[in-house]
């Protein structure tokens, strides 16, 4: 039997103190939900182009912002956009 504050392995390593209920964290409130971009995948593609040229091929979502496929001088490109 473990003496009243100390550890032991059934509570994960936390203390407890006597008459508390541990604290429930939510994680995944930040950390399981994909970021919202904060820019259109229209805005993105329209900053590509104006700062580097090219034919736009497709925009998708990365990370917190897009990622740019583009067509310039007989190469695919790729740019990130980011917020």
């Amino acid at each position: 039997m473990a003496a009243a504050g100390l550890a032991t392995a059934g509570d994960g390593g936390r203390k407890l103190l006597p008459g508390k209920a541990p604290a429930k964290i939510d994680l995944r409130e930040d950390f399981m939900r994909p970021a919202s971009p904060q820019i259109s995948p229209a805005e993105a593609a329209r900053q590509v182009q104006r700062q580097h040229g090219g034919r736009v091929l497709s925009v998708q979502p990365q990370g917190g912002g897009y990622r740019v496929k583009v067509l310039k001088d007989g190469e695919v490109r790729m740019y990130v956009v980011e917020p």
